[in-house]
Order: C-alpha cells, then sequence, then structure tokens
C-alpha cells in the first residue's frame, strides 16, 4: 500500500515545471470534499492549498485531548504545513478564508479572558485558564509564554502558529538574543514536554505536553533560506509541503458551507478527551509500511539523506492525518468519532502521505533552482553578442552606461566555468521571450516598467509557445498597475484564455 517508487519520485521532480497533481480527496466523506471546494472556488485558489489548511487547522481544534496511539506510541494531531508557491498563486487567500472561524472564535476568546483577567486583579482572585487558539507574529520567547499559558487550557486544543510569510518568522529566529530556538520546534513538534530555561524569569519553565501547528506560505525563492541544505537537525523533514495545482473556477460565496465549516471547527474545539486507536486489521499494515519506508531511508541515506530522513519521518504524519480525517469525517456529519481508525481512513492517509512525499523531492528541487544566479552584467552582454553581434563597441558601450573597454572585454573572454555555461542554458527561455515581448508587445513592457523575472519566465516552460502569446495578447487589456500580478499568476496557473 505504501508502494513508494523513488526512482519515479526523483524523476518526476526532475521534471517538474509548473503544477503538481490535485491531492487525493477520495478518502473525505462529500461533505468535506464540498467544503474544500466551494472555499477554493470563493476565492479562485488551489484546492491543494485549502485543503492543506483544513486539515492543520481541525486536527489543531481537536488539540491535546485527542491522542492518537498505534499500540506502542501516541501522536498529538498537530501538523507543519507549507504551502508553497509564487506570488499570485491563492497561497495568503485560501489559507485566510479557512482560518477565519478559528480568528473569530479566538477574539471572542481573548475578550473574555481579558474581562475575567480584569476582574480577578480587582478582586484578588485567580487568573483565568488562557483559551487563546490562534497566534500570529509573534517573537519565539512569547510563543514559550503563550504555550505555558495554555496548560490550562478549558477546551484543551492546541495553538495555531499561523505565518502569511514563513520565513519571516523563522528567519529571524534568534533576532534578539544569541540561542538556537530551531531545535525547540522540534520538540514541539513532537509534543514530549518542553524545557524552556531561556525565558522572562530566573526560573524558566516547563511546558508539560504541548501543542503546536504551524501554517505558513512561502515562495520557491525562499525555501533556500528557510531550509538550509546543511541543517542536519531534521527540521525539513517535519513538514508537509502544499503545492499549487491550479486555481479552481471562480465562484460566489455562499454562506452555507463556511457555515457549515465554521459549526464543524467550533464541534472540535468542544468535544471530549479521547484516544483514538487503529483497527486490529491495519496496524499490520502500519508496521509493514513503516518498514518499508525505513528501507528507503536506509537505501537513499548516502546519495540524499534529507529525503530519506523525510521519508522515515511520514511515519508520524500517517498517523496524525489518519486521525485528523477520521475525526473531521465523523463530526462534520454531527457525530462523535468511533474510537476505532479504521481501513479505509488508514489507506486514504498513506495515499495522501505517498504525494506528500512527492512533494518533498520537488521543494528540494526548487530549492536548488533559487540558489541560481541571475545573469551578471558581463553574461547579459556575452548573450546579446551571440544572438546580434555588437559592431559597434563604442556606441553600445555608452548605451548601457559603461566603458568600451569592459565591453570588449566581456565579448573577447568567453565563459568557461561550468556554472557559468550551465547559468547561461537555463537562461535561454528569458531571452526568447524578452526578444517576443519587446518585439510584439512593446506597450506592455513599457507600461509595467520591467520584464518578467527568471523565476516567472521557469514557470512558463510547462505551455506552449502559442498559450504563453495568446496569453501575453490578452494582458494588453488590462490595467498597467495588473501587469506584475498577471506574470506571477501565469508562473502558476494554467491561463485562462
Amino acid at each position: 500500500m505504501c508502494s513508494i517508487n523513488i526512482t519515479e519520485v526523483l524523476e518526476y521532480a526532475q521534471r517538474f515545471r509548473g503544477f503538481f497533481p490535485e491531492l487525493p480527496m477520495d478518502g473525505l466523506v462529500p461533505e468535506v470534499k464540498s467544503i474544500i471546494r466551494q472555499l477554493a472556488a470563493e476565492m479562485h485558489a488551489p484546492t491543494n492549498y485549502v485543503l492543506g489548511a483544513v486539515l492543520t487547522s481541525f486536527g489543531c481544534a481537536m488539540g491535546r485531548k485527542v491522542i492518537i496511539r498505534d499500540g506502542a506510541y501516541w501522536n498529538y494531531p498537530n501538523l507543519y504545513s507549507c504551502q508553497v508557491g509564487y506570488a499570485g498563486s491563492g497561497k495568503t487567500p485560501s489559507v485566510q478564508h479557512v482560518l477565519k472561524p478559528i480568528k473569530e472564535f479566538d477574539a471572542k476568546e481573548k475578550k473574555e479572558y481579558v474581562r475575567e483577567l480584569r476582574r480577578a486583579k480587582a478582586n484578588g482572585t485567580e487568573h483565568p485558564p488562557f483559551n487563546s487558539i490562534f497566534v500570529s507574529n509573534i517573537t519565539t520567547e512569547k510563543l514559550f509564554r503563550v504555550l505555558d499559558k495554555k496548560q490550562n487550557d478549558r477546551f484543551n486544543t492546541g495553538l495555531l502558529l499561523h505565518c502569511g510569510e514563513l520565513l519571516s518568522h523563522f528567519g529571524n529566529l534568534d533576532r534578539y538574543n544569541s540561542g538556537n530556538s530551531r531545535p525547540y520546534y522540534l520538540d514541539l513538534y513532537s509534543g514530549q514536554d518542553v524545557s524552556v530555561d531561556r525565558m522572562y524569569d530566573d526560573e524558566g519553565v516547563l511546558i508539560e505536553k504541548p501543542f503546536l501547528s504551524i501554517l505558513g506560505d512561502i515562495q520557491p525563492r525562499e525555501l533556500r533560506k528557510m531550509f538550509h541544505e546543511n541543517d542536519s537537525s531534521g527540521f525539513f523533514s517535519r513538514w508537509c509541503f502544499f503545492l499549487s495545482n491550479g486555481k479552481s473556477e471562480r465562484l460566489p460565496e455562499n454562506a452555507i458551507y463556511m457555515n457549515h465549516w465554521r459549526d464543524t471547527l467550533e464541534r472540535a474545539i468542544e468535544m471530549p478527551s479521547m484516544e483514538l486507536t487503529f483497527s486490529a486489521e491495519v496496524l499490520p499494515l502500519l508496521e509493514s509500511n513503516d518498514q518499508e519506508r525505513e528501507a528507503l531511508c536506509d537505501y537513499l541515506a548516502e546519495s540524499n539523506s534529507e529525503l530519506a530522513e523525510y521519508i522515515t519521518k511520514q511515519n508520524y504524519t500517517v498517523r496524525r492525518i489518519a486521525g485528523i480525517v477520521h475525526s473531521l469525517n465523523s463530526i462534520v456529519k454531527g457525530y462523535a468519532p468511533n474510537p476505532e481508525i479504521g481501513k479505509a481512513v488508514y489507506e486514504y492517509a498513506e495515499n495522501l502521505v505517498s504525494f506528500l512525499i512527492r512533494a518533498a523531492a520537488v521543494v528540494q528541487q526548487m530549492r536548488a533552482a533559487s540558489g541560481v544566479e541571475k545573469l551578471t552584467s558581463k553574461a547579459l552582454i556575452q548573450k546579446m553578442n551571440e544572438k546580434h553581434p555588437i559592431k559597434n563597441i563604442s556606441q553600445f558601450a555608452d548605451s548601457i552606461g559603461v566603458s568600451k573597454q569592459y565591453v570588449s572585454g566581456c565579448i573577447l573572454h568567453k565563459d568557461t566555468t561550468k556554472s557559468e555555461k550551465h547559468e547561461r542554458m537555463l537562461n535561454d527561455a528569458f531571452y526568447k521571450w524578452a526578444e517576443y515581448l519587446l518585439k510584439n508587445h512593446s506597450a506592455l513592457y513599457y507600461s509595467v516598467g520591467r520584464l518578467p523575472t527568471m523565476e516567472e519566465i521557469e514557470g512558463w516552460l510547462v505551455y506552449d509557445d502559442e498559450v504563453i502569446k495568446a496569453t501575453l495578447k490578452k494582458m494588453e487589456g488590462y490595467h498597467p498597475s495588473e501587469y506584475s500580478i498577471l506574470f506571477s499568476q501565469l508562473a502558476s496557473q494554467k491561463p485562462q484564455l
């Protein structure tokens, strides 16, 4: 059932140039699928992004009161989810739409907490429990304080950290101190007790059984900064990556679906504590698939240790997704979940995780590509000379504001390093479309004030020339302020012609 063909996964990642397949939803009941498709259509967003946000936020609403056991170990239903896509691909609006009910619930609880806290201080009584479920734009130190307060949360939910840009949080983890906060996030992922000594008082704090889910967005060019290639801590392996499968056809908002989603989340927040276990027929399958992933890890360890560890860590993800989907399918219908997770839900979790492994391999390739530098002025001059030989060096040098000696040097000294040759090869497409734009769509170019970026051009490679030309032609009917957005959309979704 696991059946991961690692050769196919790696080859797919190498070929990837645009859209990821739609993630499977056959294990979700019709009510959940309808909510996902409608919310995606209302935001004109990919269903993959909405599915990732739904699973992550629902698991957080269940929180610490639900434990998923496999007979030997336990898991909380928390996920670290990363929505990967270019600007304009629909990441932010889709997540904001899904999180709307949680943010409304959280705002109401925080107001009530402040009222009760003021009353307690005035009367000299015990402070009320802190029931926050949502945080954003927060420092790591403040996050620890919130998790500490939540140990007496009356709903026993998790805490959802939402990062509109993941790098804005994780890129500045240790901005105000000389420590290393990343290991704390590894511990928080596991739900094990976390001792934090770098706190606001001398005693430090012990956060018992913390529950943290993370949901955030990132653009491909930032992946290298977020997930360092030389980081051996296992940070990369704890994330679920959700890639765009193309934007849904736009539909008007329908309050019925959002209300159904809001009711479902509120039932999850208020559900009683329970343990979920796997049925007797699932346990041998679970063990067999765990062993298959571990065998793949051994096979890959030498050539790609990061992906090897990622595959092994999906043993946890399978259990968590199975518990989330099992509960979601029941609660959306208004029923309490059965304590036993059956074979159908488990098989769906395995199938979904096989897609996430493929997505992780794609993210690795994106991260590597983001390290390729844009052409230097030297390389630009050489490329132009190859296409159209420069006959008057002095005139050309004056026109671009450099010395004629510099231009002569660029022409006479060809690139010889492997990286420079590779760089030129990667940029052939850029010159092809830059030349086409300048020749056939000069009005478009002068209005927007720039050519498409290298990343945008790279995203165009999945389309036939005629599709791109027709789309660029159509763009001349848009207002100039929209061109930059449309360039990005063309790089991250199939054009709507």
